[in-house]
């Protein structure tokens, strides 16, 4: 199971950390300078590196191609009806804004 995070402040890792207790092992975190993969330099800290993934994605919408669960705790409107389109079939969303804000 793919496990998508758009949002790496309190909120994005405390319930990342949930879900990684819980059992998911593949969870891409994303923050506003797109995915957190081992050996990024910005915008890094203590926190993220729990969740540095080694992986050829760099943005969100790479993250989403093939994701099972999207957990957003980010800015409204990041995510595009092309990006939802992109997760595998009956996949979960979680948002902390309305579903209006897809575009």
């Amino acid at each position: 199971m793919k496990v998508v995070f758009n949002g790496a402040g309190a909120a994005g890792i405390a319930v990342a950390k949930i879900v990684k207790r819980a059992g998911a092992k593949n969870i891409i975190m994303c923050d506003s300078k797109g995915v957190i993969y081992n050996g990024r330099m910005e915008g890094m800290n203590r926190y993220k590196l729990e969740f540095a993934a080694e992986t050829y994605m760099k943005t969100l919408a790479d993250a989403m191609d093939g994701a099972d669960v999207f957990i957003g705790v980010s800015v409204a409107g990041a995510v595009t009806q092309d990006m939802v389109k992109s997760m595998n079939k009956d996949a979960i969303i979680y948002l902390q804004w309305p579903i209006q804000c897809l575009r």
